[in-house]
């Protein structure tokens, strides 16, 4: 370690000057601490929240926080109670509203469990789980694949259900097509979000809800990776914790297809590399559902015996580069699966941008607010479709 531990600067702004607005049903309440993750692109965003609760006083009229003999709290009487929570600098950390921070969390209520201890520092507490609209998508149930819609059109018909503004691609292959044609589609039974994947990576495109929004794409226009300056920091300066791994046998599974035509009889020849590692396990950790990684390579002119070596010098080059890696940090709203970080002062190779698969924010009255991120060198975005790529004989194997 080059830099002293005591001169990192703990955030652009300040760990305590960070300030959060937690609303419940349409009310503004207190809160102890809150925990917003985002999980990836295949996988629901999630938070916790830690608050007061009060079973011998309504505190005026409350219908959130307050439970006893004719009140009730909403938390134990309603289904789907609609969550927002915000985070962010304030310039009057005395006087602010939601207009003044960043909304991270739009969800709705999953469980909710209270406790009750005798200290005089902890008291009556409930501590709240739940999903964005994401969560209710896994949750809804479907056998109608409406092959006779295209990709856009169901992703057009379910934001619709869910409430959600479509920012959609228009695609114009039936969506039928790609059950018949693919001999590992989807179960009698899914649900809509599965069949939203399926469909995004059919298309090449990434499948995403923020704000409000079902994002329904290629992931260039989904994420505005084109546009976007990644967020730099910088070791021994607003980095408190980092972990970097790379694996020279893969640092996920991934899978390398090569297809090709024999010359001589016409035929097509497909061969499979494939690297399996403990250290995949750690990516998926990082994204979600992710299990493996495809590329799908189109040579012409190889034997099977090339294509095969093909296949596995390919791996070995994906493998080589990769690395993985979690930060702890400053909170910084603008962290975000959608954004790159380019990270400072740790030399050749390591000092370069990286992809977010999870970003995760806390905040606690006492301790402050604080960001951490899991990130990779490659795009590792949950549901990615099979990358295609055609080479010349040309190219060394």
């Amino acid at each position: 370690m080059l830099k002293n531990t005591k001169q990192i600067i703990s955030g652009r702004n300040g760990l305590n000057n960070a300030r959060g607005i937690v609303i419940i049903g349409g009310q503004r309440v207190q809160y102890l601490d809150f925990t917003v993750e985002q999980n990836g692109f295949s996988a629901a965003d999630s938070f916790e929240l830690n608050l007061p609760f009060f079973v011998r006083d309504n505190i005026n009229g409350d219908k959130v926080l307050a439970n006893g003999p004719g009140f009730q709290s909403i938390l134990f009487t309603q289904d789907a109670v609609p969550i927002q929570i915000y985070a962010g600098f304030p310039r009057n950390i005395s006087n602010y509203g939601i207009s003044d921070l960043t909304k991270i969390m739009d969800g709705s209520l999953d469980t909710v469990k209270a406790f009750f201890k005798n200290a005089a520092d902890l008291g009556e507490t409930i501590a709240i789980n739940g999903r964005n609209v994401v969560g209710q998508m896994i949750d809804y149930k479907i056998t109608e694949k409406y092959p006779n819609l295209t990709a856009s059109n169901i992703a057009e018909k379910f934001s619709a259900q869910f409430g959600l503004t479509p920012i959609i691609t228009p695609t114009t292959t039936f969506s039928g097509v790609y059950y018949n044609n693919n001999s590992t589609t989807l179960g009698r039974e899914t649900n809509v979000w599965d069949l939203l994947l399926y469909l995004a990576k059919m298309e090449n495109f990434i499948v995403r809800v923020k704000n409000g929004q079902l994002l329904f794409g290629p992931y260039a226009t989904v994420t505005g990776y084109v546009n976007q300056v990644p967020i730099n920091y910088t070791w021994g300066y607003d980095i408190e914790e980092a972990e970097l791994e790379r694996s020279p046998h893969a640092a996920r599974d991934i899978v390398v297809k090569v297809i090709s035509y024999n010359r001589n009889t016409k035929g097509r020849i497909v061969e499979t590399a494939k690297s399996t590692t403990l250290i995949g396990t750690k990516v998926k950790g990082q994204t979600g559902q992710r299990q493996s990684y495809i590329e799908t390579y189109i040579i012409p002119g190889l034997t099977r015996d090339q294509a095969q070596r093909k296949a596995e010098w390919i791996l070995a080059e994906l493998s080589r580069t990769e690395l993985i890696g979690t930060m702890k940090c400053a909170g910084n709203v603008d962290l975000d699966i959608d954004r790159q970080i380019a990270l400072n002062g740790l030399g050749d190779q390591l000092s370069q941008n990286y992809y977010l698969n999870k970003v995760t924010h806390s905040l606690n009255l006492s301790e402050g607010f604080r960001s951490e991120v899991s990130f990779s060198n490659q795009f590792m975005a949950n549901g990615e479709p099979e990358q295609q790529y055609s080479l010349s004989d040309s190219d060394t194997v």
